[in-house]
């Protein structure tokens, strides 16, 4: 045995035993012995490794990731997932805040980055760019006339197609399971919505608009 080899409770057991029962039968039950804790020692190991995001492997980012309510994007890389993982404790200490809200969607949508603008009623905006940088701003308009103070707006210029249909046999009306007027279908819509669902201040109302070649489509966020 090499001055690097790990110990190994099979090795040890046989070394301490009497020499009487390393004979026959009771040495290769001894053997057996050590050979199974060996193996529920391998198990812990890889498990404790397992249990840091990326540290050996990938294979347990999505188990991760679910206990720490951090959700992982349909297209986003096992590296990208990894490195984000670390960051759930601060990023929980300020959630329901514009910086984790937009973050969060930048995360989500890393393999695709488009512009982000989170837009209060009150006109204060944040907006974030294909870069995951955030500057913050107050922009003068008319919010819609149903919403109040504690209504957000989260807009992205969305990298898909946003058809305006307007018509209801067009595809994507409420009659086909879509999202009227945009061709959007409804599990889509769900997945947009997921992550401003999660990450919204309890008290406010919020919708996501995509907005694409001059079309745009409302969703609110439940």
């Amino acid at each position: 045995m090499a001055l690097n080899d790990p110990i190994r409770f099979r090795d040890t057991l046989l070394a301490i035993i009497p020499k009487w029962l390393k004979l026959g039968v009771g040495g290769a039950l001894m053997y057996a012995f050590g050979l199974m804790h060996d193996l529920l020692g391998d198990a812990a190991g890889e498990a404790v490794k397992r249990r840091f995001p990326g540290y050996e492997a990938y294979d347990s980012l999505n188990i991760i990731g679910k206990d720490r309510r951090i959700r992982r994007g349909a297209f986003e890389t096992e590296a990208n997932f990894a490195a984000r993982l670390p960051q759930w404790l601060v990023d929980h200490s300020n959630r329901g805040g514009p910086y984790a809200l937009l973050r969060q969607v930048f995360g989500f949508y890393s393999s695709n980055p488009f512009d982000v603008e989170l837009r209060y009623h009150s006109g204060r905006k944040f907006d974030m760019d294909t870069a995951g940088d955030i500057v913050r701003g107050d922009t003068i308009w008319v919010p819609p006339a149903d919403t109040d103070w504690a209504t957000w707006f989260l807009i992205y210029q969305w990298p898909g197609a946003v058809n305006d249909d307007g018509d209801w046999d067009d595809p994507g009306t409420w009659d086909d399971g879509g999202i009227w007027d945009s061709d959007i279908t409804s599990a889509e819509r769900d997945e947009i919505i997921q992550v401003p669902s999660e990450w919204r201040a309890a008290h406010a109302r919020g919708f996501v608009v995509l907005q694409n070649g001059g079309n745009e489509a409302v969703m609110e966020v439940p």
